[in-house]
């Protein structure tokens, strides 16, 4: 009996034994797997830089000559451009912003794109078909404007419209007083800090003191 009770002790320190050892092993196993899903991830993770395709076996689009306003679609060499109401119509805009609508001779717009950042004229939006919304340096506005005329990947070109900036939604209430509106601003990328204050300074100026409500995120 006294050698049967001896032999538990020993019994149990084997199995202990062994089970410690088996998870030694899972747990240097699962550590080198970590480690090694860590290093894959890493890897790619990692950004790589794709070589540039100088042809393409795709078809472009068919050119169409039209641009999509928010007050109807046209052909800037045939039909008139369609300024908005009245109350919205601003004839010095461009002067005043340097905002304006330029179209492409072609949907490959890469030679356009090439021409204004060579001349550094940010894009601000792009507008189908074809065109694209840029600001030119108001100091020398109509001689900037009139080079992109006379360059061969320029279809037309024209101030942007004061009413193409603001939503559909709120043109019936343009020149109309005694309404509180809950606005949402998209500000263009190009501006600076201090013109962000200005603007930040009109817009609390035609605001309700009473109530503050300033939020801004990624989209607005």
């Amino acid at each position: 009996m006294t050698a049967v009770k001896s032999i538990f002790p020993i019994l149990l320190i084997l199995i202990l034994s062994s089970w410690s050892g088996a998870v030694s092993a899972l747990s240097e196993t699962t550590d080198s797997t970590e480690f090694s899903n860590f290093q894959e991830s890493s890897e790619i993770s990692k950004w790589g830089k794709l070589s540039v395709v100088s042809e393409s076996n795709y078809e472009l689009n068919h050119f169409t000559g039209i641009i999509h306003s928010p007050f109807g679609n046209f052909d800037p060499l045939v039909d008139p451009m369609p300024l908005g109401p009245e109350s919205l119509y601003d004839s010095s805009a461009l002067l005043r912003t340097g905002l304006a609508i330029i179209q492409s001779n072609s949907v490959d717009m890469t030679e356009l794109i090439n021409l204004l950042d060579f001349k550094g004229y940010p894009i601000i939006d792009y507008l189908p078909d074809s065109a694209l919304i840029i600001r030119i340096p108001v100091e020398d506005i109509m001689s900037s404007k009139y080079e992109l005329e006379k360059s061969s990947s320029v279809r037309w070109i024209e101030g942007l419209p004061i009413a193409w900036r603001v939503s559909p939604n709120l043109v019936d209430f343009s020149g109309r007083g005694g309404f509180l509106l809950d606005l949402d601003l998209t500000i263009a990328s190009d501006l600076k800090t201090s013109e962000l204050s200005e603007l930040e300074s009109d817009m609390n100026r035609i605001s309700d003191s009473s109530i503050s409500r300033n939020v801004c995120d990624i989209h607005l």
